[in-house]
């Protein structure tokens, strides 16, 4: 295992006194055990605080190498050059950065006795364009991420977004976030750094290193909301409950309770398509909306898009058969059409059921002799039943389905019979006991 850091190097600011441009001698805060050092180079405070053994370099065909380089062989370097000074090398370095060279390729090339003088501990460098328009961005991107090939199962890795150019933070941040995606369960991303310097001069002249990696659980959340809002599903969103992500420090313990129970249930119904955590999910929903903000700003966002379209339906009938069909057409809406078909079917089995007995109504409903021996007042609620299940088996058992024919007509069908319902039996007590007598006797 190996604690990785990527870091960049830039140009650093010119020195009257020496008459150079390098990187200032800065003193990095580290934390209470490591103490303080002082360096001109970020990348050696993060090796103490982070016991770095391995290190990716990033930058551009304009970053300081040659600065770099002289800096190895300074006394106080932590990184022990392994080849002895070259003066011929250093002026090739130093002419590269006069050069104003465009070609990265090029610059990588020259770039190669650097790495060797470094030794074991640097895995490579990554030279970027400076993005002045879409193709260097997406060839920025393309770059760092094969970087990606120096990082093993079990690696730790650090990310430092300090120096070079402005923009590359953006780059950096899209790394990240690909690393990210890519990293097996093994693989860990758990400090992002920053050094403060603008704040060194009203802090006594000290650098505090920031870690950033807050912001990407931030970025977390705001894709789980993302991928709700999109797609209805959940599944972000549930890993983050699972790792405990909920920041509780501006969320009572009450509330805190609840949103983990409405989000868990929340989960729960879009995978399994459970009805009742479906229900119990947005009377969740509903005590939170009732003691206002969880704190959390991306949580309140989704129980909002609850609350809106699925609060209004929360048992306004005795069975809350409306809710559930809103449900379907929300699945629709998702492009999620078994689940939708799955819904209605569960739905509409619920409203004609007594007890335990779903199983035999189910039968009695598709029972073809009794649905042509059938024509009372109920035929159209068997009806629409009988059609929504056919479209339901196309699609569960791999049948003809014709998307752009069935999925208009699987949106008909639940539309028609939420109409249906809402004209005949909500809240009708009485034409619902009489549906349920005629299906047991069917």
């Amino acid at each position: 295992m190996s604690n990785i850091l990527l870091t960049s190097i830039g140009t650093g600011k010119y020195n009257e006194k020496t008459r150079e441009i390098a990187y200032q001698n800065t003193k990095y805060v580290l934390d209470n055990e490591n103490g303080v050092l002082e360096s001109a180079y970020i990348y050696e405070a993060i090796i103490k605080l982070r016991k770095i053994d391995k290190i990716i370099f990033i930058g551009t065909t304009g970053s300081n190498w040659h600065a770099l380089y002289e800096h190895l062989y300074m006394e106080n370097s932590i990184i022990k050059p392994k080849l002895e000074r070259s003066e011929d090398y250093s002026m090739e370095l130093y002419e590269l950065l006069e050069s104003g060279e465009k070609d990265l390729d090029k610059c990588r090339q020259q770039l190669e006795q650097l790495i060797q003088t470094m030794g074991d501990i640097c895995q490579e460098i990554v030279i970027l364009n400076y993005g002045m328009n879409s193709e260097e961005m997406n060839e920025n991107f393309n770059r760092l991420a094969t970087a990606k090939k120096y990082i093993g199962e079990d690696d730790n890795l650090s990310f430092d977004i300090t120096h070079s150019f402005r923009s590359l933070a953006f780059y950096e941040l899209l790394a990240v976030n690909f690393f990210k995606l890519s990293m097996s369960d093994g693989d860990k991303l758990d400090f992002v750094s920053y050094g403060m310097f603008e704040i060194s001069r009203d802090n006594g002249g000290f650098t505090p290193i920031v870690n950033q990696e807050p912001l990407l659980k931030i970025l977390d959340w705001t894709k789980a909301a993302d991928e709700f809002k999109r797609f209805g599903t959940t599944h972000l969103l549930d890993q983050l409950l699972k790792d405990d992500e909920i920041d509780s420090g501006n969320i009572s313990i009450g509330a805190l309770k609840e949103a983990k129970k409405a989000l868990g249930r929340l989960c729960t119904a879009v995978d399994t398509n459970d009805l009742g955590e479906l229900r119990n999910m947005v009377t969740n929903c509903k005590k939170i909306k009732e003691k206002g903000s969880t704190g959390n700003h991306v949580i309140d966002f989704i129980f909002d898009e609850i609350w809106d379209r699925f609060g209004k339906y929360l048992d306004k009938d005795n069975n809350n058969i409306a809710l559930y069909v809103e449900f379907a057409k929300w699945h629709i809406e998702k492009n999620r059409y078994i689940a939708a078909a799955i819904t209605m079917i569960e739905t509409m089995l619920r409203l004609c059921a007594t007890g335990d007995n779903t199983n035999s109504v189910r039968s009695k409903l598709r029972s073809d002799n009794a649905i042509k021996i059938y024509s009372g007042k109920h035929v159209d609620f068997i009806k629409h039943y009988n059609k929504i299940r056919e479209l339901r088996n196309k699609l569960c058992h791999a049948g003809d389905w014709n998307k752009n024919k069935d999925l208009k007509d699987l949106k008909m069908y639940i539309e028609e019979f939420f109409k249906l319902y809402k004209e005949r039996y909500i809240n009708n007590e009485n034409m619902q006991e009489d549906l349920r007598v005629t299906v047991n006797g069917l």
